[in-house]
């Protein structure tokens, strides 16, 4: 997310990892809490549905098959590296027979975000980055969305929690950063 923004929504499995709202009694994991922080929807797959999420079950086949099965990394920050550097070449140099010998990154258009997401410290903790955002906007203050809208400055919130950030209250921690220029390039067809 501190690299291509907050989405409006995400959708995983229903695996502990991502959610304890099917536990009994129902708790709040960190995937949940990050997401409740930053103003995600968390949506679930039907239960005993692997389908739902095969672009990234196959996006996972082909790194290990590619980069990680016989592969020791020395230490995680190596690892990190690697795959980092791995992620960019299979979505913005590697062409997709799936899309007709184009690259994932030639088919999105996306803006990178302009400030770091709230990671939760612990439970019941909020970082010091929290911010919250209106319905509908996916990115942050004066960015784009997927739909192309700009975010407005209001979206921005203080580092001293949710509240939205007003002309007179903004401190260089909580200032958003100023609407990119328009690019005649970017188109919304893929």
């Amino acid at each position: 997310m501190d690299r291509h923004g907050c989405p409006e929504q995400i959708l995983t499995d229903n695996g502990k990892v991502f959610t304890g709202r099917l536990n009994h009694p129902p708790t709040e994991v960190l995937f949940d809490a990050i997401c409740r922080r930053n103003g995600i929807e968390h949506l679930l797959t039907a239960p005993r549905s692997p389908t739902t999420t095969g672009k990234i079950e196959r996006f996972h086949r082909t790194m290990r098959a590619e980069l990680v099965t016989g592969t020791l990394f020395t230490d995680l920050a190596t690892a990190q590296r690697e795959v980092d550097a791995w992620v960019a070449h299979y979505n913005h140099d590697r062409p997709h027979y799936s899309l007709d010998m184009a690259t994932p990154a030639s088919r999105s258009i996306t803006e990178q975000r302009r400030e770091p997401v709230s990671v939760p410290d612990g439970p019941g903790r909020t970082g010091s980055r929290a911010r919250s955002r209106p319905t509908g906007w996916s990115a942050c203050p004066g960015s784009r969305s997927r739909s192309g809208f700009t975010a407005p400055e209001s979206a921005a919130t203080c580092s001293s929690g949710p509240t939205p950030c007003s002309s007179g209250s903004a401190t260089s921690s909580c200032a958003p950063s100023p609407a990119p220029a328009p690019d005649p390039s970017a188109t919304s067809d893929p």
